[in-house]
């Protein structure tokens, strides 16, 4: 079990929009043993979900471009496989009732085999909806890779350096053919002992192990040509406008910020929004006037 006393950084697991949860609650006892109600939700078709998600992802990156891209493109790799193994190492982890500020990737061990693993983990000021898509969970595994610009993700795709981008990267290592995972639900009281919170962890297991410090994530086929963020969103507009690859451009159809939980770039798809900055659909005026 974990030792010692952690905080939930309240900016890296936000509760429930709507919610009127204080953020001091995000505050959690750990390794107290004081967490009930552990259950595994890990159904059949969640595997599925997991499965499809992860090698969507993998596929992506290795499309041929038909457009800006801001993501290195891959060779073709295979897809991720289900290790039953792996998924059993990851349920012994899970109902133990880890929790971690919104994702977390570190190493750990069957054996003396060395395999990644990340968890990403949901909280709720009340009992969690019975129909929450994991799809979710697992986006957040890639959102730290998706607010990366064209040079970061290239360099880091040549030769790796870990960080808080290390579960997006792991799902798209070139050399990981598997993966398990657990899905449970658990309550857990704050410090104080006045409230009960709710929580969905998604643990996954990866073998072999990616984001090892200098080695390569994938073989790149196609490298992102030199181009400022601006200069990108103005092409996507234009291609919108042609409607070329329209199903791959994605607005929000809104002036306010991108959301963590809105996909910024999915493999080298084309996107119409920079993160963090107000965003309209462009038009060939506005775009001759810039």
């Amino acid at each position: 079990m974990w030792q010692a006393l952690f905080s939930v950084a309240v900016l890296l697991n936000r509760p429930e929009r709507g919610s009127s949860m204080d953020m001091e609650e995000l505050k959690l006892r750990i390794g107290t043993n004081r967490c009930r109600d552990v259950k595994d939700i890990m159904e059949e078709s969640t595997k599925q979900t997991i499965l499809k998600e992860f090698n969507r992802e993998r596929q992506e990156v290795a499309k041929d471009p038909e457009g800006p891209i801001k993501f290195p493109v891959a060779f073709p790799m295979s897809d991720l496989v289900w290790d039953v193994e792996l998924e059993k190492h990851a349920k012994t982890f899970a109902m133990t009732c880890p929790i971690v500020a919104l994702v977390n990737f570190n190493f750990t061990e069957i054996g003396s085999e060395m395999i990644g693993q990340s968890i990403v983990t949901k909280i709720w000021d009340a009992n969690p909806q019975t129909d929450f898509p994991v799809e979710i969970l697992i986006k957040r595994y890639s959102s730290a890779v998706k607010r990366m610009n064209s040079d970061q993700t290239t360099g880091l795709v040549k030769k790796y350096e870990s960080g808080d981008w290390d579960s997006g990267f792991q799902i798209l290592w070139e050399n990981t053919t598997k993966v398990g995972c657990s899905y449970v639900t658990f309550k857990e009281p704050t410090i104080e002992g006045n409230k009960e919170l709710s929580l969905n962890v998604l643990v996954c297991n990866f073998r072999p192990a990616g984001c090892i410090p200098d080695e390569r994530v994938f073989r790149i086929k196609v490298e992102p040509k030199p181009m400022n963020e601006i200069e990108f969103v103005k092409q996507v507009a234009i291609l919108d406008l042609l409607r070329v690859q329209q199903s791959d451009v994605r607005y929000d159809g809104g002036t306010g910020f991108v959301d963590d939980d809105v996909d910024v770039v999915v493999g080298h798809s084309l996107c119409g929004f920079v993160q963090g900055v107000p965003h309209r659909r462009l038009s060939v005026e506005n775009l001759r006037m810039t």
